[in-house]
């Protein structure tokens, strides 16, 4: 409930949206008290039309929240999150390769910077241990799987 409530942004815009809605249920609800059956349907009508206002704001209020967020990150971009990460496990990668054995399982998609880092290494990786590297993209390994 919280993540609706900072999509709202109480400005004075959604108060006047919430208490028009609000007098909208209020006239359906003394309507229907006035007794007879078009009445009764009148005021019904407009206490769902009241009632589907506030739930269609909230919707879109939502909606907005999860669309800027999309925007900014198609904006700022995965690609410089990644490079980011990249250069801080570098120093991960050298330790587990230099203590690995037997074998060698190299998984993830956009390894752009480990393949730029460690391309010239895999041969003698290879030597020592059993090197997988599957890819999801067929320029990198068309039809090979393993290497070495």
């Amino acid at each position: 409930m919280s993540d609706v409530s900072e999509g709202l942004r109480m400005s004075k815009m959604t108060t006047i949206y919430y208490l028009a809605h609000a007098l909208v249920i209020a006239i359906g609800v003394a309507i229907t008290q006035i007794g007879g059956t078009i009445w009764v349907a009148i005021g019904t009508s407009l206490i769902a039309t009241g009632g589907a206002g506030a739930v269609i704001y909230l919707y879109l209020a939502k909606t907005e929240s999860a669309r800027e967020s999309l925007e900014m990150l198609s904006t700022f971009g995965i690609s410089r999150v990644y490079d980011r990460r990249a250069a801080q496990i570098r120093a991960e990668y050298q330790s587990r390769l230099s203590k690995a054995q037997s074998n060698i399982d190299i998984i993830g998609f956009g390894l752009k910077d480990f393949r730029r880092d460690y391309l010239s290494e895999l041969g003698a990786l290879a030597s020592r241990a059993h090197v997988r590297m599957p890819s999801c993209s067929a320029r990198w390994n068309p039809g090979r799987r393993d290497i070495g």
